[in-house]
């Protein structure tokens, strides 16, 4: 006889059989603009406050392993973990995923600042961990190694400079961004930039223009 999985409903949260995912968050359950995530949640996933925008702070328990940018929108300004989480690390207004308790991803900026600088070992910014936020200036560790697709997606970015350690850019980390100037520091082994036009290093493939084809001089 096949299994059949039943979900369960506590204190206005509708969560997965074994109650590690929440996957529908009643207004039963919001309390003033702070949301608790229940203790032996492991997954934080999609956007559950989009019809709740007096929730901006959030406390998350150590049992959680996953956490989706989609999880922390914009009206989220502050984020607490309550106990230590043997993954994430929250520091300076970002949620940083750890490698051997270091510091080594940028999932989610919440914070206001529109000037900000990422500390030196960090490797990778994740998928759209900037998405909608005011910055206007960045400066990046010469340690980063890999941009994820939609990093800068709605900032006010316009300008974007990386170091000779990028190893890895998706094609669409640009994509929805102000980004029109991108400069790679001559000495990186893996990509170019000439003509406002990314390439990869022996200029083989074309990888993305950085301003809009309508406005490209000379390909």
């Amino acid at each position: 006889m096949k299994t059949i999985k039943t979900l369960n409903l506590k204190n206005g949260i509708l969560m997965n059989a074994d109650e590690s995912e929440m996957l529908i968050i009643l207004a039963s359950a919001i309390n003033g603009n702070t949301f608790n995530v229940p203790n032996g949640i492991k997954k934080l996933s999609g956007n559950p406050f989009n019809n709740y925008l007096q929730i901006t702070s959030l406390k998350i328990p150590s049992s959680v392993i996953e956490i989706d940018y989609e999880f922390v929108n914009n009206n989220i300004t502050e984020v607490n973990f309550v106990g230590e989480n043997e993954k994430y690390e929250v520091y300076k207004d970002g949620i940083y995923e750890k490698v051997n308790g270091l510091r080594e991803k940028l999932v989610k900026y919440y914070g206001k600042e529109t000037n900000i600088t990422i500390e030196e070992g960090i490797k990778t910014l994740g998928e759209a961990c900037f998405n909608g936020k005011g910055i206007s200036n960045i400066t990046l560790p010469e340690t980063l190694e890999r941009i994820e697709r939609y990093a800068f997606n709605y900032t006010k970015l316009e300008n974007l400079s990386l170091s000779e350690n990028i190893q890895r850019l998706d094609p669409l980390f640009l994509y929805g961004s102000n980004i029109t100037k991108l400069t790679i520091n001559e000495n990186n082994p893996n990509y170019t930039v000439e003509n406002d036009i990314l390439y990869n290093k022996d200029k083989t493939e074309l990888i993305l223009p950085i301003k809009p084809l309508g406005t490209i001089t000379e390909f």
